[in-house]
């Protein structure tokens, strides 16, 4: 589902960016990308806004295993979803600096308008994938140097965003019990003292 998520925000920011911005060619304006490859050199094309994934972090929730019933009325244990947070990175790569700036702005307002994804306002989502949501991530400015250290030290305008609610489920089973249909109950009385 990460791949999925990731590529949902890239079409419906896509979508947003052809309309307030009018432009046609837009699949080249915003990709989904790696910020550097293995020597260090920026992958994000040049006049583009690049979305990288940058970490994935486990929402920490109760593990509660989970029972469902199969066709023979048997009790099916299986693992709980892991949650997580991906926190994507949106940078833009202008050689005008001003353009930089403006799609970024563009990013900024499309996730003020639009911070939540589910079926109902993403049509494009697959059905059974969990609604998401955004919100902006504010490193300090120690945390922000070493991001960018990360990637060799070349900044250039970008913006945080942490994603919420991405499941990992597999459904293997663990166990499968059989279905308790009767239960015994045995009431013995106890002489009352006072």
């Amino acid at each position: 589902m990460i791949d999925e998520a990731l590529k949902i925000i890239k079409s419906q920011l896509q979508q947003f960016i052809r309309l307030k911005m009018q432009i046609d060619n837009v699949e080249e304006k915003v990709v989904l990308t790696s910020i550097v490859d293995q020597q260090g050199k920026s992958t994000i094309p040049t006049d583009s806004v690049g979305i990288t994934l940058y970490r994935i972090e486990e929402d920490q929730v109760s593990e509660v295993e989970q029972y469902t019933l199969d066709p023979d009325h048997r009790a099916v244990r299986t693992r709980p979803a892991v949650k997580l947070n991906l926190y994507i990175l949106f940078a833009a790569n202008f050689k005008d600096y001003s353009e930089s700036l403006k799609y970024i702005r563009a990013v900024l307002t499309f996730f003020q308008t639009k911070s939540y994804f589910d079926t109902t306002n993403t049509p494009d989502m697959p059905l059974g994938m969990e609604p998401m949501s955004l919100v902006l991530h504010t490193q300090s400015v120690d945390q922000h140097n070493h991001t960018w250290g990360l990637f060799g030290g070349h900044y250039i305008p970008s913006v945080i965003y942490r994603l919420r609610s991405v499941y990992i489920q597999e459904d293997q089973v663990i166990d499968v019990d059989a279905l308790v249909e009767e239960m015994d109950i045995i009431v013995e009385e106890k002489p009352f003292s006072s």
